[in-house]
């Protein structure tokens, strides 16, 4: 069983998605779009977690860490909706002063086997 991504974003939440297509293009400038397999739209979420306590922080940054960048685990969008997404690219954590943390990531939506 994957693992759940518990913690709630800071407002303003960005989803982005994007669409997968294949383009052939003809001699004559026609071109014709198809999309890219049966799961041509993907969802990448670009979260905040704003002035935080230092132990949700870490308890954050740890469970990112576990999945290393190539386990999946589920995450609720906006809408409620749990989606499988991975985190590959970089977090970044950002220790102001008095007490207060904040960390940023991008997940990405994923669709491997498995539940």
């Amino acid at each position: 069983m994957a693992d759940v991504f518990t913690w709630t974003p800071s407002v303003n939440m960005e989803t982005e998605t994007a669409p997968a297509v294949t383009v052939s293009k003809f001699g004559d400038g026609y071109s014709q779009r198809a999309p890219a397999g049966i799961n041509s739209l993907v969802d990448t979420f670009n979260l905040a977690f704003n002035n935080r306590t230092p132990a949700e922080i870490t308890a954050i940054d740890a469970f990112l860490t576990k999945q290393r960048g190539v386990s999946w685990f589920w995450f609720a969008g906006a809408d409620g909706i749990k989606v499988k997404v991975i985190c590959q690219k970089p977090w970044k954590r950002t220790d102001p002063v008095a007490g207060a943390v904040s960390l940023t990531c991008t997940f990405e939506q994923v669709f491997d086997l498995g539940v």
